[in-house]
């Protein structure tokens, strides 16, 4: 699910920046093996470019109605054509789009008081007392992040006056444009040219939850200075130096319709709980994102049991994980007594015979 800023104000401030879309876990999947500071050797692996097919819908159904659920990766390959011969046939025939669980806080007075917030969300984004990320992270990991930084971002040195929690986002959206990977806007533009198109009418279950401008700006205050992000940013220096070529072959596996693979696929980078963590903290818990998520989860699980009962198509998108987890929404509905059908993965040409 993704964390929409808190209405341009603190959100420009302590908004996800890889925008998180899954529900938190206690534990994450085991890093690969390397020393910190050093690179995976198979970091310039090839990720997919040109015109591709994407994976295969879910097909979710009851008796004779049916939901057709595409699922969504981020990153994706940056150069691909999205050949959308399926989803655009599905969408041609359904009633709805059911888009995915989503959630958003908004301050009272609505843009009068993101615009009361705008100025301390933007002073939040730098490091306390002018100083900069070198002297705030530990000798270890400044080694580290000054290698990154030169690698990647030696272009804007601005950089590090930035909080460690913003320095990650930045460094993840310049590695990503550095290794063939984007933000999945190719398939969001295409869903929309083909929303408009169908004149499809789209279902939403955001869940929007009212704060305090006032209130809200005295807690960030309050906890500015005692909040420690530096394990956020350990984490994505963490991604960039072992994990890379697996993100590759997820973005790979979603543009070449791998479904084997995609059942791996996990969370989106950047939702880790060492950066939701400071989201919290930030907030000193005035606002529960956990609360919004399972809300946000709930609304849909009772939009999409409306959907089927009254459609006999619906058209859906949600992160991957939750198609392939065993504790997400199609597993879910599973449990409530819905028929799951997951596509198969393109067979591959046979060879020539000699």
């Amino acid at each position: 699910m993704k964390i929409h800023a808190l209405l341009a104000a603190l959100a420009l401030a302590f908004c996800h920046p890889a925008a998180a879309q899954e529900v938190l876990t206690p534990t994450e999947p085991a890093l690969a093996s390397a020393q910190p500071g050093v690179e995976s050797p198979l970091i310039d692996s090839v990720v997919v470019s040109g015109r591709v097919q994407g994976p295969g819908l879910w097909k979710v159904s009851r008796g004779e109605h049916v939901m057709w659920v595409l699922g969504l990766v981020s990153p994706i390959p940056h150069n691909i054509q999205w050949d959308s011969i399926e989803v655009e046939a599905r969408m041609s025939r359904a009633q709805e789009w059911l888009l995915p669980p989503n959630f958003a806080f908004s301050p009272r007075g609505g843009i009068v008081g993101g615009l009361f917030l705008l100025p301390q969300a933007n002073r939040l984004r730098r490091n306390p007392d002018g100083k900069t990320l070198q002297q705030v992270l530990s000798p270890e990991d400044a080694v580290r992040w000054q290698r990154l930084q030169q690698r990647y971002l030696a272009d804007k040195p601005e950089v590090n006056q930035l909080r460690p929690y913003f320095a990650g986002g930045e460094l993840y959206r310049a590695v990503l444009r550095q290794n063939g990977l984007g933000r999945s806007g190719v398939v969001g533009e295409t869903l929309e040219r083909l929303r408009k198109q169908k004149r499809l009418k789209t279902v939403s279950t955001n869940f929007i939850q009212k704060f305090s401008s006032r209130q809200v700006l005295r807690q960030v205050n309050a906890s500015a200075a005692q909040l420690d992000d530096r394990a956020c940013l350990r984490r994505y220096m963490d991604w960039v130096e072992r994990e890379i070529p697996r993100s590759k072959r997820i973005a790979n596996a979603w543009a070449l319709g791998d479904i084997d693979a995609l059942r791996n696929a996990g969370r989106s980078v950047g939702d880790w709980p060492a950066c939701r963590q400071v989201i919290a903290q930030a907030f000193g818990h005035t606002l529960s994102i956990q609360a919004a998520e399972a809300e946000a989860e709930n609304r849909w699980l009772a939009a999409a049991e409306a959907a089927i009962a009254r459609n006999t198509s619906t058209f859906a998108t949600l992160p991957m994980h939750q198609v392939t987890s065993s504790n997400g929404l199609l597993a879910r509905l599973k449990a409530r007594g819905y028929e799951v059908q997951a596509p198969t993965s393109p067979v591959p040409p046979e060879a020539d015979s000699p």
